[in-house]
């Protein structure tokens, strides 16, 4: 568990004054709710349907991933709740009705892609790469999207790029056995008759 997370549940426990394993239970409630929701508005936004984006979220909420694995209270529930929120909130801003709602709306998003960086290395890479190419994808046209996801895009990979940065040399203690296993194994592949 993520310091970031742990903080969260700490201070659910100091505002409501629930016991700890209640408080861990809240948060891992409200990153599914989050997940569902931001879901449901980027399926829309991307569908142009609220009846398909149901669908979406139906057949996502029957998967083992959300049932079991996503039911944890664990880094990657808090770290797939960032970074679709993030999305969704990046969505969000380009259909705001007025500039203040969308500075809003992107400073939230860029805030959840920063503490998605210090919660869970591997998802906030391939959330920086999927906006990269998201923001490459949209730059095919023309508009406030492009610009909106160039920058969240550009958030993500710097506060990634820091992020391992300074916790460098504790992800190769963390990921160098895990590697080296499976050079192994690819080697002993190669070399069976």
């Amino acid at each position: 568990v993520t310091g970031f997370q742990t903080w969260c549940s700490s201070d659910l426990w100091w505002l409501t004054g629930f016991p700890p394993v209640a408080c861990q239970a809240l948060v891992a409630l409200l990153c599914r709710v989050v997940v569902v929701v931001a879901l449901l508005a980027i399926a829309e936004r991307v569908t142009g349907s609220a009846r398909t984006a149901g669908v979406v979220v139906l057949l996502y909420s029957a998967s083992p991933q959300f049932v079991f694995f996503n039911a944890q209270y664990a880094y990657q529930t808090l770290a797939l709740a960032l970074l679709l929120g993030a999305l969704a909130l990046l969505v969000a801003a380009d259909d705001a009705s007025s500039a203040s709602r969308r500075r809003r709306r992107l400073g939230v998003a860029l805030a959840s892609l920063a503490a998605l960086a210090v919660t869970h290395h591997l998802t906030s890479w391939v959330g920086a790469l999927a906006l990269v190419a998201l923001a490459a994808l949209s730059s095919l046209g023309r508009g406030r999207r492009t610009r909106t996801l160039a920058t969240g895009a550009a958030t993500a990979v710097v506060t990634v790029a820091a992020w391992t940065a300074v916790v460098g040399p504790l992800l190769a203690d963390y990921l160098g056995p895990v590697f080296d296993a499976r050079s192994e194994e690819h080697t002993s592949e190669l070399q069976s008759p």
